[in-house]
């Protein structure tokens, strides 16, 4: 004769037909009186079950400490670009002050060009006048020489 095996308990069924309720017992999954019990089935793997998890336990942490050494390089990382990001700022707005700056030179030198237009163009036609006025002299000059040297070659 066999046992029958609570599907609840796992355990010899004390009292067939009790564990109704939880499937109640079945033949299908009768044992020998004299074979282990899953129990006893577990305690046999004990040892391989704690091996197993000791090291699985081992290997999460080799990966929990390379998880933590690529957040510090992160950390690091983050901190460098943070730094160059500040300075890359500083650069910028000195950038724009220098370009403010030249702006404003540019316009006090576009303001200075234009106060000049008018006084250029009346020097020229200052030296324009001039031009003529030597042109005329330096013809009445060369008149001059040329009748002094006719006088000179008639005497």
């Amino acid at each position: 004769m066999s046992d029958l095996i609570c599907r609840k308990t796992m355990m010899r069924c004390q009292t067939p037909g009790m564990c109704s309720p939880h499937g109640g017992c079945s033949d299908s999954i009768a044992v020998n009186p004299g074979a282990p019990l899953p129990g006893a089935i577990l305690a046999a793997d004990h040892d391989r079950i704690v091996s197993a998890l000791i090291a699985g336990r081992e290997a999460a942490e080799r990966e929990n400490e390379s998880l933590r050494s690529k957040a510090r390089a992160s950390e690091q990382a983050a901190l460098e670009l943070h730094v160059e990001v500040e300075r890359l700022q500083r650069e910028l707005a000195t950038a724009h002050a220098d370009a403010s700056h030249y702006a404003s030179t540019a316009e006090d030198m576009r303001a200075e060009v234009e106060r000049l237009k008018p006084l250029l163009k009346e020097a020229g036609e200052e030296l324009k006048e001039m031009k003529e006025s030597v042109g005329y002299r330096a013809h009445t000059i060369g008149v001059i020489q040329r009748i002094d040297e006719a006088l000179e070659n008639n005497r």
